[in-house]
């Protein structure tokens, strides 16, 4: 990642779920979906797989959080500030 002004996006996408409950594969069925989820962020990377997405700048290139997400969880994605 390179000290160049990021653009801000904000990406609705459909998050992957996991849990240690114990249930069954009908309540499982009726029950279990994917999330959909919106993150707002740095637009650090794009390619045609997966989107990175940094938060909290600190202002010299160096970003304390990061978020990869493939494309095909990707709903949409809107560019709030260029």
């Amino acid at each position: 990642m390179t000290n160049k002004k990021l653009n801000i996006v904000e990406v609705v996408w459909f998050d992957a779920q996991s849990s240690l409950e114990p249930m069954s594969i009908k309540d499982m069925k009726q029950r279990l979906k994917p999330q959909l989820t919106k993150s707002i962020g740095y637009l650090a990377k794009e390619t045609e797989d997966y989107i990175v997405l940094v938060f909290m700048d600190f202002g010299n290139g160096i970003y304390k959080h990061w978020q990869v997400i493939p494309v095909g969880m990707i709903k949409s994605k809107k560019i709030l500030r260029e």
